[in-house]
């Protein structure tokens, strides 16, 4: 349970992180050229790499708690 709910805040935030970052590049592209730039897959991206670096965050916690116990 603990690795889903890692996973689904990861995609979450990195999603969200992505869409912020998305637009202050188009708002800057506005500033900067006169028409909105962007790029179209980042929160897509973030999000994926939210949640594989999420996914190492649990694991590798995980494995120092069992080595803890030994």
């Amino acid at each position: 349970m603990r690795v889903a709910g890692a996973l689904v805040l990861g995609v979450t935030c990195g999603a969200l992180a992505g869409f912020a970052l998305s637009e202050v590049v188009a708002v800057l592209g506005l500033l900067l050229f006169d028409r909105p730039t962007g790029l179209r897959y980042l929160p897509a991206v973030l999000g994926v790499a939210g949640g594989v670096i999420a996914l190492v965050v649990v694991r590798r916690e995980a494995r120092h708690d069992r080595e803890d116990v030994r």
